[in-house]
């Protein structure tokens, strides 16, 4: 690391190229030295705006990776912060602020509550987000009814003051449509939830189609479906108290998601890019979660209810059980660790697992744990569910795939959009056999998990009616060139006719009751919760050798002039 003294000597061109230069610039360092270089460039009120910008995205960064410790920001951010530095710096604080409020939650709510009487409202609005941010967790904590109820309250009107000082602040608006239908669900007032559902419907729309980021908007089509499966847990068993405050323990996960993904733009850009091993430790790095215990849990609880039992089951409940403890120092050892990672995966290689292992540094830390269990872990399937529709929804909204359009250009743009998100993309690639039986046969897209391990099989066709014989070879592709037995693969129908209703209707006729499979279908169904006009997710699952799997079924309609 350079001394301050060089830093202010360079050019404005080389200063912030320095910060591009990522985590290399502070390799055996130590933490004091950092924190001092930092804070000189931060509290000299004669640097550039922009170089103090891209400085507090590094320093944020190597607080995240645990390169200097976090009250060495807390001290920055909130005892020594200059506020004539800026319209700009001042949110990057306000946004960097929300990451450490489990840390002194008293002092940062202060700020934000002084942030509502500014006279700019751009930090209005930031300030007023991350109160209803902090009253959505007061509401998840707390097992009192009215209690709930309040701070749900509390939190849509922030939401609506930050939208009302900044212009369709869509993502306020969303959020603030979530506390209503919670609210209404408290008060007894089903009836009003469909309209809710509707109208946030359309916002998650305009959001999808303003969005420079493909993943927030797929988190955010996750948000609405779990929003619709609380709906109709609450039609079922109005009075299941338990099974609601399950699925508001799944929705705040799901929104800690989204700001995770969004502080994960706006404060890492900088310090994990200068290798491509470190660009893939970006995509597992998760800022929000890293620093708050309440957030792990819930991020643990919901890997769990997919797991229901096992191996990785009681691994994952032994590391709950370690974070409850944590104050109390429970520990568990090095061997222990390994040997429960070995059991969990064993198709990882003992190197991988060593690598995560050594990347731990203390073994009474349950974050570190985890974060080195997720870097074996495969990705959730739901979450691809949830990136695939969002991607098909991006397409149908580009003309440039509207018909005449090839397949394999469709395939490309869900490719492109897959790959942007970290998966490893093989676009007919050769594999397994023919639908004949013969020979090497191919299919649309193989997709691979973030370790490059088989994750599920896309094929796709286009359509402009239901012609059988081409459907039933499609179908029959997906299990033949499955060789590993996935847990779920998936069928893509680019429909370019012109009655998109009467065809997904027939569509369905025919995978649920028509089809003779490979693999004998157990069950059928419609995912009711996607509710757009023109997509369509179907599910059939079968029985392959003792284990039920499925095929998703995802009907688009791609011509959207009929």
């Amino acid at each position: 690391m350079i001394s301050i003294t060089e830093f202010r000597a360079y050019n404005l061109p080389a200063k912030i190229q320095y910060f591009d230069k990522g985590e290399d610039n502070y390799t055996e360092v130590n933490a004091i030295d950092i924190n001092r270089f930092f804070v000189s460039i931060l509290q000299d009120d004669a640097e550039n705006r922009y170089v103090k910008q891209q400085a507090l995205k590094a320093f944020i960064s190597l607080v995240v990776i645990n390169k200097i410790n976090s009250r060495y920001a807390l001290s920055l951010l909130i005892d020594n912060w200059n506020k004539n530095c800026g319209l700009h710096l001042n949110i990057e604080r306000l946004r960097a602020l929300y990451l450490f409020f489990d840390h002194d939650e008293s002092a940062i709510n202060h700020i934000y509550n002084e942030g509502t009487k500014d006279l700019q409202g751009e930090i209005v609005a930031e300030s007023c987000l991350r109160l209803a941010l902090f009253e959505l967790k007061k509401a998840l904590a707390t097992d009192s009814k009215s209690d709930i109820i309040s701070h749900l309250e509390n939190a849509e009107n922030h939401f609506n003051n930050a939208n009302r000082n900044i212009e369709n602040r869509i993502d306020a608006i969303i959020y603030s449509t979530i506390c209503r239908i919670f609210i209404n669900i408290l008060h007894g007032d089903i009836d009003r939830t469909p309209e809710l559902m509707t109208v946030l419907s359309g916002h998650l729309f305009i959001f999808d189609a303003n969005s420079l980021t493909n993943h927030r908007s797929s988190l955010f089509l996750g948000l609405y479906r779990l929003l619709w499966n609380l709906l109709a847990i609450i039609r079922e068993k109005p009075e299941d108290w338990l099974d609601f405050r399950d699925s508001m323990s799944r929705i705040f996960f799901q929104i800690s998601l989204i700001e995770d993904e969004y502080l994960n733009n706006v404060l890492l850009d900088k310090i994990l890019i200068s290798s491509s091993a470190k660009l893939m430790n970006r995509k597992l790095l998760t800022p929000f979660f890293a620093l708050h215990f309440h957030a792990q849990k819930g991020k643990i609880r919901n890997r769990m209810s997919e797991l229901e039992s096992g191996e990785e089951f009681d691994f994952l409940t032994s590391l709950l059980e370690l974070i409850d403890n944590h104050l109390q120092k429970k520990k568990l050892d090095q061997e222990s660790v390994a040997i429960k990672l070995q059991t969990i995966f064993p198709n990882r290689s003992n190197t991988s697992i060593e690598d995560v292992i050594a990347d731990i540094t203390s073994f009474n830390d349950p974050i570190q744990i985890l974060s080195a269990y997720e870097k074996l872990a495969s990705p959730t399937l739901q979450s691809f569910i949830d990136i695939v529709l969002a991607a098909c929804m991006r397409m149908q909204a580009n003309r440039l795939y509207w018909p005449p359009c090839l397949e394999d250009d469709r395939n490309t743009f869900i490719s492109d959009q897959l790959e942007a998100l970290g998966y490893y993309v093989k676009d007919q690639t050769k594999r397994a056999t023919s639908a004949a039986g013969i020979l090497a046969g191919e299919i649309d897209l193989f997709i691979l998990d973030t370790k490059k391990f088989p994750f599920t099989i896309i094929e796709a066709l286009n359509l402009t009616s239901l012609d059988k014989t081409d459907l039933t070879t499609h179908l029959d592709k997906v299990f033949k060139y499955d060789s590993n037995g996935n847990k779920a693969n998936f069928m893509l129908v680019y429909y370019d006719g012109k009655n998109y209703s009467g065809f997904s209707n027939k569509y369905y006729n025919y995978i649920a009751t028509e089809h003779n499979y490979h693999y004998a279908r157990q069950s059928a169904k419609k995912h009711e919760w996607l509710q757009q006009s023109n997509i369509r997710l179907y599910e059939t699952q079968h029985s392959r050798n003792g284990k039920i799997v499925s095929l998703y079924h995802i009907v688009l309609h791609t011509n959207p002039q009929f």
